[in-house]
């Protein structure tokens, strides 16, 4: 394993622990700001230094590592009272006990492993990262001045989703996308244990983190299954496919990177927003509905190219989907600080539609399959009037940020008496089961 992959992973995991024991406050904030930093340093060692240097992870390591997230987890939400999560955590356990650590299956050579593509995508979150940390730091002082807990919380979730971003970013075996995944899920937990609204114990979204639960646990049941049928855990060795089950094991990748990745067609996002800071959930979407899933899916490309056109088209149309639900609620809630939001979620829609295939291929296959593409269009329209409305309430001073709705931006441009979010709950769901009706097809 290369050690310059491994930093962006272990650096910011040091600095999680370090926040740990911090009390001052501006002790906190400089852990921050040089977590940031040296997350990007690392993100341009990567890149910049030609060649590796050695270093000899055990695969053995990782498997404790795995078990023992597993076992925080389960202990967690003992102790919180979420015993859904507690149920998937144990039979998680049980599955990496019996695999992982009995049977002791090979991993990778590399655990850790970045092609050019990826260390490019590293860099580009490591650079956003950068740039959103004045602005949260700023407005971190502004609200929480005087909280020190808030303020550790927030530091330790940061530092664990940069670990766990450069983790899915490198990882090149289905074990440490399960890893790191559920880092992801305990740094999004840290935040909104630490910043919830104490007098409405229901703004903490349970029933999306069931289903990422939900997702891991299938998840880690075909990573075992793509063993038992390719005698690896490594992505790269899975180009040929998993035979019949090929379609059922590659729609439970594609729906754990979606729903760890938040992307659900919905206008949900301000759900996450307990820290009240916009730049700092706007970051964790970037990092986690982008670039995460965006890598993830990248690295099982030469998978789905293999699989039943049909399934492809299925998935694509869910990705234009995305962009069309997340444009549409921009433009509904344009005046709503969470607007913003809404649009980095459509743009996410917009790289899981194109993750598939390169740009030759994807233009060929849109030419027979025009209703993503229809979908696209009409979501850069609607991001379009997004903008302007946007920009024109800037200059105009006419509106401050609320919780309201408006319908006159989508009644104005589309003057139509049309319930475009029942709409799109029936398109998804739709598009969900068809889809995975003709995964389940492909068995016979």
């Amino acid at each position: 394993m290369d050690l310059l992959v491994l930093c962006p992973v272990i650096v910011p995991l040091i600095m999680f622990f370090v926040t740990i024991f911090l009390e001052r406050e501006k002790s906190i904030y400089l852990v921050t700001a040089i977590s940031g930093l040296l997350f990007l340093l690392c993100a341009i060692l990567t890149l910049a230094v030609p060649g590796s240097v050695n270093f000899t992870v055990p695969a053995v390591i990782w498997r404790i590592i795995s078990v023992a997230t597993v076992i925080v987890i389960f202990l967690r939400s003992i102790k919180d009272r979420q015993f859904i999560i507690s149920v998937f955590a144990a039979v998680q356990a049980l599955i990496l006990i019996l695999f992982e650590v009995i049977l002791l299956p090979d991993e990778p050579a590399s655990f850790l492993y970045l092609n050019i593509k990826e260390k490019y995508l590293l860099l580009f979150g490591a650079v956003i990262v950068l740039f959103f940390i004045p602005f949260i730091i700023y407005l971190l002082k502004k609200h929480y001045k005087g909280l020190p807990d808030k303020l550790r919380y927030f530091t330790m979730g940061f530092a664990l989703l940069l670990s766990s971003f450069a983790g899915l970013i490198s990882s090149s075996s289905m074990t440490g996308l399960f890893l790191f995944w559920q880092w992801q899920f305990i740094s999004a937990y840290i935040f909104l244990k630490g910043f919830r609204d104490s007098r409405n114990e229901n703004n903490i979204p349970r029933t999306v983190i069931y289903f990422q639960q939900a997702a891991l646990t299938l998840f880690l049941a075909a990573g075992v299954t793509a063993y038992k049928l390719t005698g690896s855990l490594a992505m790269a060795d899975f180009i040929d496919g998993f035979g019949k089950v090929s379609e059922l094991l590659a729609l439970i990748i594609f729906t754990s990177a979606i729903l760890m990745g938040m992307l659900i067609p919905e206008n949900c996002v301000h759900w996450f927003d307990t820290l009240k800071i916009v730049p700092g959930t706007g970051l964790y979407l970037i990092i986690f509905s982008l670039f995460a899933p965006y890598g993830v899916l990248l690295k099982f490309r030469q998978l789905f190219n293999n699989l039943d056109g049909n399934v492809i088209s299925l998935m694509m149309i869910y990705g234009g989907i995305l962009v069309f639900s997340g444009a549409y609620f921009a433009l509904l809630f344009y005046r709503n600080r969470h607007s913003i939001l809404s649009l980095i979620m459509s743009i996410s829609g917009l790289a899981v539609a194109t993750a598939f295939k390169n740009i030759p291929s994807h233009v060929r296959f849109l030419s027979d399959n025009p209703i993503p593409l229809l979908l696209v269009i009409a979501g850069i329209v609607l991001t379009v009037a997004y903008i302007i409305l946007w920009i024109s309430t800037i200059f105009t001073h006419t509106g401050n940020t609320t919780d309201t709705n408006d319908e006159h931006p989508v009644n104005y441009i589309l003057p139509f008496n049309i319930n475009f979010r029942l709409i799109i709950k029936i398109g998804y769901i739709t598009t969900a089961a068809i889809t995975l009706g003709v995964s389940l097809s492909c068995l016979k």
